[in-house]
């Protein structure tokens, strides 16, 4: 298994925010990240990167989770998916500095169908808990995602 994340998302820079798989299985993942250049969008003039992009880390997490499993199935590229939201949104510091060592997990509560919700959380490499969300996403049908380009 390729452990770049770049492989099992759509983004790319400036928006791919996330480094390397670390571990995945059926229903958890691990990736890791370094803040840094790839965050230029983002870093404040304090060198900072604020909290409130660990909504998209943790999401970035698991659609990297989604396209690993999708590589397994024979799929051969990563498919769109959308964050629906973010419950208990919990930050427990500001920010993030360049620099600092991030690991992001994600488990799998349930999956129906196309929709799945997981707990995520950011830790530090020293396993401290930076921050946490319960996060529910949607992976929409060939059919639905033809439906919503042909609408724009």
């Amino acid at each position: 298994m390729d452990t770049r994340a770049e492989c099992y998302l759509l983004h790319r820079e400036p928006m791919l925010l996330v480094d390397n798989v670390i571990t995945c299985s059926a229903s958890q993942i691990t990736v890791s990240v370094v803040i840094g250049e790839k965050h230029r969008l983002f870093i404040q003039p304090n060198q900072c990167v604020a909290a409130w992009i660990s909504i998209e880390l943790m999401a970035q997490a698991v659609g990297v989770w989604a396209g690993v499993q999708g590589k397994q199935q024979g799929e051969a590229a990563p498919k769109i998916g959308f964050l629906l939201g973010g419950r208990q949104c919990k930050h427990f510091v500001d920010g993030y500095n360049v620099g600092d060592q991030l690991l992001i997990e994600a488990d799998m509560l349930m999956q129906d169908q196309l929709m799945a919700s997981f707990d995520a959380r950011i830790l530090d490499l020293d396993g401290k808990c930076l921050a946490s969300a319960r996060l529910t996403t949607y992976q929409p049908s060939e059919t639905e995602l033809a439906a919503l380009l042909d609408q724009q």
